[in-house]
Parts: structure tokens; sequence; C-alpha cells
């Protein structure tokens, strides 16, 4: 026979159903000279079948040949879907054969033998041709020993001349990142970039307590500083954590859940049983000034039932950085979410930015205590049970806290602050107040100095057109932000309004407020009234003059009431009022008059005037200066000697009011 095809094996795709295969064009001597083998396509793993028990062969003697896995004492059946059967020629590397010398020999005796060595020769080639290589232009290579090195690797040397043998460890691994100018570096040097809590031994399936794992993690960074990675999935601990080192702790991503869903979640989860009024996660603490500290893309849950004092707390720390973090809390809603605040040395938690933090489910979702400053908020949602937020401090600190696009969003509950506005104090954007109603406060400023809120939401969902807190009945509910007195320099800057503004502060500005004019309290507010009625004022008594009709008035700031000829102020401050009023029809030139001003509880009256001869015209000023709260009244009176007219003309009667 001759030997024309090279093909050494034949494989073929498990279907659960074919059990007979053909060698074609595979030749074989022998039965025993083929080799059966499975192996399962996803993991590799591979079985090797027996003849006669796993399977049967018919053909052979230089032909080819059918394999039946039928056949056999206990046959292996069809391959099943997902598995390759693999059918290799396999000759016995040996040769029995004795030649005698000066014996005649027979060619097809020869031939047999020289097909047999050309079948080996092609054995041998195919499973060289599933070896390693070095490249033929590479010339002579170092020969390898593999005796005693158990755990070793195959590497080529630094020259590239030769393979060795080395430790398979990451010391003396090496990797090079990609682009120019890159070096090489060891694995360890590589995965020392960041630590996993992982590393560490923590579990994070959720019920395992990793709070041990965690502070080895970051104890580890406690010199160097680092990144302590946070795998997707959650991590439990069974007490409050501390990050007293600069270090920066970093997830997968928030979990992107309202409310913690266990097993239902994306992203990097912590959960944390804080202990009662104490701090799930702590950042900074007691341990000196700390800097550039960090959390990103993690959701952070209060997940037992104590009443800890917060969620996150940032204390002492400088330059703060926190990014697509989610706070909230699974049972007890007492506490605060992120509590912004210094530490026990008096350490400030200053010039932080805080991207997209999504905050709820607490009472309080943010506080910001005392001297604070420089903290900017960008985007994200902020809405607590009680309250969103809590600014509180003297009226210079917190300093320069910034909210730029941050929506805050509550659902009204009746746990949420409630307050009596008696009548004469003004919310802005309601009516004026005559009877006094409710406010229910979305957030509160008690202290801080240029607090600007720039392009930001206010909503609280579901609020009642009523309120009764017990003692003053049933009355209407508005919902508020509140300025108080102890904040000034307060602005709120193409904000959407989907509440009102209580001010109590000291130069507070809103514009684009709700459908009003802008409020501004830097640029003093002023009405400009005239009178444009005749009014006949009698001999010697006071006459009231009404200045009914507004040619400039800030609405927020001043309220004319007709019944009593008077002008309402509506805030707190300094006023300036000068009043100018032109009578007629005099019949004596010795007679005269005078006009006063009454406000705030106090009378400022004019210069006397007399008139001349013939019966002209003859004008009036008076001028105040005082300082009036929220409810007081201005009112202009005229006393003249003789009765006459105030001229009916619009030209000539004005009340100017400015608030200084």
């Amino acid at each position: 026979m001759t030997v024309s095809s090279t093909t050494n094996r034949k494989t073929f795709a498990g279907n659960g159903v074919t059990t007979s295969f053909a060698t074609s064009p595979v030749v074989f001597f022998d039965t025993s000279d083929l080799v059966l083998t499975v192996v399962t396509d996803s993991t590799g793993a591979s079985e090797t079948l027996m003849e006669n028990t796993d399977y049967t062969v018919t053909g052979g003697a230089g032909t080819t040949g059918t394999v039946s896995l039928a056949g056999g004492s206990s046959p292996y059946g069809a391959p099943a879907a997902g598995t390759t059967l693999v059918i290799r020629r396999v000759l016995p590397l040996t040769q029995d054969d004795d030649f005698l010398n000066n014996d005649i020999n027979d060619a097809e005796v020869l031939e047999d033998r020289l097909d047999r060595l050309t079948m080996i020769d092609q054995q041998i080639d195919e499973e060289t041709g599933r070896s390693l290589k070095v490249p033929s232009s590479e010339g002579e290579q170092t020969d390898i020993v593999v005796a005693g090195k158990a755990g070793y690797y195959l590497r080529r040397n630094v020259a590239g001349t030769a393979f060795e043998l080395a430790v398979g460890d990451a010391n003396t691994s090496t990797f090079t990142q990609s682009g120019t100018g890159a070096v090489e570096r060891s694995v360890t040097a590589k995965l020392g970039e960041s630590v996993s809590v992982k590393d560490f031994g923590a579990v994070c399936d959720g019920v395992t307590d990793d709070a041990a794992e965690f502070a080895a993690a970051v104890s580890s960074l406690a010199v160097s500083g680092g990144i302590v990675q946070i795998p997707q999935g959650a991590m439990y601990a069974a007490s409050g954590l501390s990050v007293p080192a600069p270090v920066n702790i970093k997830g997968q991503g928030p979990a992107h859940h309202a409310f913690y869903d266990a097993g239902d979640e994306a992203g990097t989860t912590i959960l944390i049983t804080g202990a009662a009024s104490g701090h799930c996660l702590t950042l900074g603490g007691n341990q000196g000034a700390q800097g550039n500290m960090s959390v990103e893309d993690i959701s952070i849950y209060s997940a037992g039932s104590a009443a800890v004092a917060s969620v996150v707390r940032l204390a002492g720390v400088l330059h703060p950085y926190m990014k697509n973090v989610e706070i909230d809390k699974l049972d007890n809603t007492n506490g605060i979410g992120l509590h912004l605040t210094k530490d026990t040395d008096g350490n400030l938690t200053l010039y932080g930015d805080f991207i997209n933090l999504k905050i709820g489910g607490i009472d309080t979702a943010l506080q910001i205590t005392n001297d604070q400053n420089t903290n900017s908020f960008h985007g994200g949602s902020i809405g607590g049970r009680v309250r969103a937020f809590l600014i509180e401090g003297p009226i210079t600190d917190p300093l320069g806290t910034l909210f730029n696009g941050t929506s805050f969003e509550g659902t009204y509950s009746t746990a949420m602050e409630h307050e009596w506005v008696a009548a004469g104090e003004h919310v802005y954007g309601v009516a004026r107040n005559t009877a006094g109603y409710y406010v229910v406060k979305l957030g509160k400023l008690t202290g801080g100095n240029s607090t600007t809120f720039n392009g930001c939401y206010f909503e609280i969902g579901g609020t009642p057109a009523t309120y009764n807190d017990g003692v003053h009945g049933v009355a209407s509910l508005y919902p508020v932000i509140e300025v108080g007195t102890g904040a000034k320099n307060t602005q709120f800057i193409n904000c959407s309004w989907n509440c009102y503004l209580l001010d109590r502060g000291l130069r507070t500005r809103a514009d684009g407020f709700q459908a009003i004019p802008d409020y501004w309290t830097k640029q003093p507010p002023v009405s400009v009234r005239r009178s444009s009625v005749a009014t006949a004022i009698g001999a010697t008594s006071f006459t009231a003059i009404p200045f009914a009709s507004a040619l400039a008035e800030d609405t927020n700031s001043f309220y004319w009431d007709s019944g009593n000829t008077r002008l309402e102020v509506l805030i707190d401050g300094f006023y300036e009022i000068n009043v100018q009023v032109v009578t007629e029809n005099w019949a004596a030139a010795q007679a005269w008059g005078y006009l006063r001003i009454t406000a705030g509880g106090q009378i400022f009256q004019g210069p006397n005037q007399p008139p001349d001869a013939g019966g002209n015209l003859i004008g009036f000023t008076c001028h105040a200066a005082l300082y009036m709260q929220t409810g007081d009244s201005i009112k202009v009176e005229a006393f003249m000697g003789e009765a006459v007219d105030v001229v009916a003309d619009v030209t000539y009667n004005r009340l100017t009011v400015k608030k200084l």
C-alpha cells in the first residue's frame, strides 16, 4: 500500500444522536492504533475511551474503518451536544521485525514497514504542531531543564535568546502598559495601585460581617494613601466604619435603587449597622487635619434599627470629594444622611466637591454645621423625611456654600417642621398675610454667609391645602424654604420653585421666583405712589392723603391698605420716606399748613408753608428716615390753616419710600 493522506486525526461534534463515525481518510493497521477522546467544549476537560468497553472498531489492516460507540461491553453512546469526539491514530514507537543477512525480503513486507514509519512521522508532526515553537529565524536555543521546578513558569529571557523557567509570582512577573514611553513594571507594583477589601478576606455577600476586613484594607494604606476598592455586590459591617487616613473609597457604581432591594441591586452597596447616636461611616475624625479623601460610585445604607447620629460624617477633612454616592437608611429614619462638621480638635471640613449625590430616607438629608466653608454641591437629589437640608451656624458661617443644579424634593409628612406665621409676616410668593397661616419647611438656613442656590429645584410633594396645630385652628399651609435671621447674603439664582420663600435673613436675593417680580434685598425695594384725585382738607384738622396709585412698587415689600389709607412694609429694615403734596384754592394769604408722616409709631412733621397772595398752587414736603419692622405702616396727613383742596393733577403729588 501507499500513504497518500497526511491526515492523522479526525474530529466530530457531538449531537446526542450519532454513534457511528467513519475514520476516512485516516487509515490504520490494527484497531488498537486508534485512540478515542471525548472533550467538553466549554471547559476543555477530556475523557479517553476504552476499546471493546466503550466502543468497537471495524476495518483497518491498511485501510480506513468505522468506530461504533454503540458497541462494547458498556457502550459510551452518542457524544452529547457541546462535546467533541477526537479520533487519533497513535502507533507504538517500536520495531518488532528482525531481518536476516542475505535473506530475500518480500517487497510487501518492506513497504508495510515504510508505511508504518511514515505514519509515525505524521503522528510526531501532528503532536509537535501543537507544541510551543521557537521561530527558525532565531537560531540555536538553550535547553530547558524542568526537573524539580514545581511552581515555576516558562518565559523568554531578558536578552530574548532563549527560554527559561522563572519563579511563578507577581514580584518577578512583569507588566508593560501599551503606548509610547511605557516601561516594564512588576505585576506586584501594578496591582498595588489599589487595594480591594477582598484582598483582606472580605466576603461581600451582604450577610457576613466584613468590618474587620475593611479596617485592615484601610490600614494597609495608612501611610502611602491610595484606593480601597469594594467590588460589585453588598458588603456588610456590623459596626461603624472609620477612614482616618487619606484613603479613597471606590465602588463599582451606586445601587441605583431608591431603597436597597437585596439580590436585585446593581453596583456596590455598603450596609452598616451603626450604634445608637453613632456614625455609620466617618471620614476624618479625631486624627488631625485630613486632606483629599474621596468616596465614589457606591451606595451607603444604615442597615440597623438604632437611631444613628449620621450615615456619613465628614469631620475635619480638607478638600473632600464625593461622586455618584447614594446615602439612605433602611429601618429607623432618625439622624442625618450626610453631615459636614469639624472634629473635636477643631479641624474644619473645607473646599469640598460633592457631585451627583442622592440622599433620602432619613430625617435630615444634609446638614452643614458652623464654619465648614466653601463646599460645593453639583447636581444630584437631596430630600429627607423631616427636611432636605439644614445649614446652621452663626451669621458668618458656613461661608460660601454652593448648590448648582441640585434637586431638593420631599414628600409631605406631619413629621416635617411646621410653623404658624402670624399676620403681618410675609411669605414671598403667597398673598399678603392678614390672618396668619402655616408653613412646612423643606429646608432651612439658621446661619450661613453667601449661600448660593443656582439652577436648583424645590418641591414638597403632596402638601395639603390646610393644617391645624391644635392651637391656631385650621388655616392655609404653604411649603417653604426658610432663610433664618442668622443667614445673610443668601442667593437663589435661576431656580425653579414649587414652594415659597420665608425670608428672615439679611440681604437675601431670589430672582425668577414664581410668577412675581424678582425679590432682591441687596437692591433695596422701592415704592413710588401718587394721589390722582382731588382731596378736600378741612381747616385746622389732619386729613389723610390717599396715595392709591402705584407708579413703581415691589409688591413683595410693600402693600397699600386702602381701607386705612396707609402703606405697609413687608420687610424689616431702614427706610427713607419722601412726600410732596400740592394744594390750591387758598383764600387768605396769611393762612399756613404742613405735612406729617406717621411711620413705625413715630411722627415726623414737615416745615410750615404759608401761602402767597393770589391763591396760587402751594407745595408742601416732608421727609423721614427710620427702622421699621414687617407690618409697620406709613401714613401721610395734611394740616392746613383753612379749608383747601389737594390738586388732582397727577404731576404734583408723590410718595416715595425706599428701603436702605
